[in-house]
């Protein structure tokens, strides 16, 4: 049998699909068979990419079968002469709709298990960028939500349909005035908020300054370089242009 006929016919994916059991069984059995490391290899192939991997190429080999399958039953009806085509405009709007709610439900799950809020800062800046970092997530993450599900809405209700015909809609300035300013006014309001919180950071009055520890930070490729005050936080003179790679 040639390879063209092998993939035509749908024998490819079933030999895929068995090799790929195959060599899920195989690991597995060798597992059970490894005495007191199988909970351990099992674990590993868990968090392994090629388990993953396999997972996902599984997933594909499904849909296509699926996809085989439903051909088969169109090409069935039309020679028996039924009304058996499927909708596929109905079907992707409704795979549209799946997508929404998995999307929502993801939303969800991260904020629920990932909760930045209940995290303590462990400086006063930390409290300042903690709050910085919960207004840029409260925005975005509504502006997210609302054109989400705008988009896969729309998707939904003007699904291709032959007794309806697209409405020509080239321009709006209303529109375009909305979509401009609004987001210019929100990153107006971000950029601000970053450039006053980063101020108050580095403008310490001079009352402030005398109790502040003086600390000298050099970055380089691969680490940092951290040196502190003496008793009297005075750091020593540094002159950058003799840094060498042996004098720090």
């Amino acid at each position: 049998m040639g390879i063209r006929r092998i993939i035509k016919t749908g024998s490819f994916f079933t030999l895929l699909s068995a090799l790929l059991l195959n060599g899920v069984t195989a690991l597995a059995q060798a597992a059970d068979g490894a005495e007191g490391t199988s909970q351990a290899v099992y674990d590993a192939a868990y968090r392994s990419a090629g388990f993953y991997f396999l997972l996902f190429v599984l997933a594909c080999v499904f849909i296509g079968i699926i996809g085989k399958v439903l051909r088969v039953y169109e090409l069935t009806s039309e020679i028996q002469g039924r009304a058996g085509k499927i909708n596929w405009n109905t079907v992707q709007s409704w795979i549209f709709v799946l997508i929404l709610a998995l999307s929502l439900y993801g939303t969800y799950w991260t904020y629920s298990t990932w909760s930045w809020v209940d995290n303590t800062a462990g400086s006063v800046h930390g409290e300042r960028w903690d709050f910085m970092f919960s207004i840029t997530m409260i925005i975005t993450t509504i502006v997210m939500i609302i054109t989400h599900i705008l988009l896969f809405g729309f998707a939904y209700k003007y699904k291709g349909s032959e007794k309806r015909r697209a409405y020509f809609y080239p321009h709006n300035n209303a529109l375009e005035r909305v979509w401009t300013i609004v987001p210019a006014i929100a990153l107006t309001i971000l950029v601000l908020l970053g450039f006053f919180t980063w101020r108050s950071i580095t403008n310490v009055p001079e009352s402030e300054q005398k109790k502040a520890l003086s600390v000298e930070v050099v970055g380089e490729q691969f680490k940092w370089i951290i040196r502190y005050a003496g008793a009297d936080n005075e750091l020593g003179d540094r002159n950058y242009k003799l840094t060498t790679s042996t004098n720090t």
